[in-house]
């Protein structure tokens, strides 16, 4: 059981799996497509590729993980073609995961008692939640739009139903999203609402 079960790993490596079939499917039809097509099925492989790192956000020994794809090595490099990142750089799991922590915890500056805002509470909030309470940040509360269909609990909020006044103490948002889509949309919606944009993380994706 627990966050580290095989079952959710199993379950989050499938996103892995899904940009090496796309990576193969590319490969194999790579002369029947068109430029958009093709650019198409890049954003995809992107699309996947972040939803496994956000997803694998929530282990804490994420070092230690054992996937059973064989699509990640002992030293963490990732066994797929990048063809959407800049570059086409190697993709190393542990400097990605690495480089998203430490992103979110200088946004944070190491100020464990401020009051921090998770909006989004899907599978990536509820990732981006257990990180932070392993490192010590306790003083959450959490934004949804679709308040019914989580598990309802004293800091998790329906957005529409919080007062401005309310909002304007919370010293930092943390957008928890899987699509950049989405992020805009809510990234409006805070300016909107009166935030100040220093208070909004930039996204993650």
């Amino acid at each position: 059981g627990g966050l580290s079960s095989k079952a959710n790993i199993k379950y989050d490596s499938l996103y892995l799996e899904a940009v090496k079939i796309l990576e193969q499917f590319e490969k194999q039809n790579i002369n029947k497509f068109n430029k958009s097509v093709r650019e198409y099925i890049i954003s995809r492989k992107k699309t996947c590729f972040q939803q496994f790192i956000l997803r694998t956000l929530k282990y804490k020994t994420y070092r230690n993980i054992k996937f059973k794809n064989n699509l990640i090595n002992k030293s963490g490099d990732i066994i797929i073609k990048n063809n959407f990142y800049k570059n086409n750089r190697a993709i190393n799991y542990f400097s990605e995961m690495k480089k998203i922590k430490k992103l979110i915890l200088n946004f944070l500056k190491n100020k464990k008692n401020i009051k921090i805002a998770l909006y989004g509470y899907g599978v990536v909030g509820k990732s981006i939640e257990y990180f932070l309470n392993y490192k010590g940040y306790k003083n959450l509360l959490i934004f949804d739009d679709k308040i019914s269909n989580v598990k309802l609990r004293k800091n998790i909020f329906d957005f529409k139903s919080i007062k401005k006044r309310k909002l304007l103490y919370v010293d930092k948002f943390l957008i928890c999203v899987p699509h950049l889509n989405d992020y805009k949309d809510i990234y409006s919606k805070l300016l909107y609402s009166g935030i100040n944009k220093k208070k909004i993380m930039k996204s993650l994706i």
